[in-house]
């Protein structure tokens, strides 16, 4: 995707598009930074990142054989497909959804049979498919919506087939279901440091669940997937949870400006407990999403419901700078529709 146009260069663009934080944790890395050695770089990290994986375990109440340590959570996801589901199955997810698990399910030969969801996760309707499998994010990405403990075990309970749980966002929305990875459960929870820690750089992310299917997924990841480096980072930032709490007030707020700012302009945007929200549906999404880029500011097309050039518009959370420009943005492009 090109993000230059002739009235937008690289310095003057807003990336409102990749549902990072516009800040990083600084003192996570300048602390590894101080402790680095140039011989570190001769080594290999050691093999599935035990101190990682160790403290991890601790802080969840998991022992370290329920833990697995990944490149990013995309690579967890994944392992998780091809780890739970054979090429020809099929796994349930809402729709619409998390757009890399359409690629994961292509690269592994599996069918996605989506279910329409908006505000309330349609129990009735998930638990009623034949499938290996099930991936719902919480919140979801790209509508932001965030859903309730009871309605998810109460999923759980109708269905036999196991369950992921991706949390990539759980942080903003002050949810947590790591509780339901059990170490011979049917629940798969994934986090990330990539969203609340600030830390996409360092592409680690990690899954709790069932020690058997944990050991499978063991199985077919690379050995040296993560660097010795990014486990430093995660494990400093694992000891500065100030971060994450500075993290998520600062998305609240945001959050909220950006929401009624969106919709006293009349966009119709979504409630969102994510760091990004959801603009939809739009009957010219493709164009105004292009207008956007030639004004300056990037952001991410949805194709839902799509058809025609319709389909809606994923926004992240930025500093109230960021949303000047968005807002002005919007302003331009609605002059240039009409």
């Amino acid at each position: 995707m090109a993000l230059t146009t002739a009235s937008a260069t690289t310095e003057d663009v807003v990336r409102l598009d990749l549902n990072t934080l516009p800040f990083l944790n600084e003192a996570a890395v300048e602390r590894v930074l101080r402790s680095a050695r140039p011989s570190d770089f001769a080594k290999y990290p050691e093999p599935g990142l035990p101190r990682l994986t160790e403290t991890i375990a601790h802080r969840v109440g998991l022992p370290p054989e329920c833990v697995l340590v990944g490149n990013g959570s995309d690579e967890v996801l994944d392992l998780a497909f091809r780890a739970l589901v054979s090429p020809g199955g099929s796994v349930g997810v809402i729709s619409p959804s998390f757009g890399m698990f359409q690629h994961f399910a292509q690269a592994c030969g599996v069918q996605l049979r989506p279910v329409a969801a908006r505000e309330k996760l349609p129990v009735d309707a998930l638990s009623t498919l034949c499938v290996d499998a099930y991936f719902l994010p919480s919140p979801n990405n790209p509508t932001g919506t965030a859903f309730v403990r009871e309605d998810i075990e109460a999923l759980i309970e109708s269905i036999e087939a196991p369950l992921l749980l991706d949390e990539a966002y759980a942080e903003f929305a002050r949810q947590d279901f790591r509780s339901l990875a059990r170490p011979d459960g049917r629940v798969l929870v994934t986090r990330t440091f990539s969203k609340a820690y600030g830390l996409p750089g360092i592409r680690v992310g990690y899954a709790l669940g069932d020690r058997d299917l944990i050991e499978r997924m063991r199985r077919i990841r690379t050995p040296y997937n993560v660097s010795s480096w990014s486990e430093r980072v995660a494990l400093a930032a694992l000891d500065d949870e100030g971060f994450v709490e500075k993290a998520v007030a600062f998305v609240e707020a945001q959050r909220s400006k950006l929401f009624r700012s969106l919709r006293a302009t009349g966009w119709p945007v979504w409630p969102s407990r994510a760091n990004f929200v959801f603009v939809g549906p739009l009957d010219r999404a493709v164009e105004i999403r292009e207008a956007l880029l030639a004004r300056g500011v990037v952001v991410k097309f949805v194709e839902y419901p799509g058809g025609n050039g319709g389909g809606s518009l994923r926004i992240t959370v930025g500093t109230d700078a960021d949303h000047a420009r968005l807002l002005e943005a919007l302003d331009g492009v609605r002059a240039w529709l009409a």
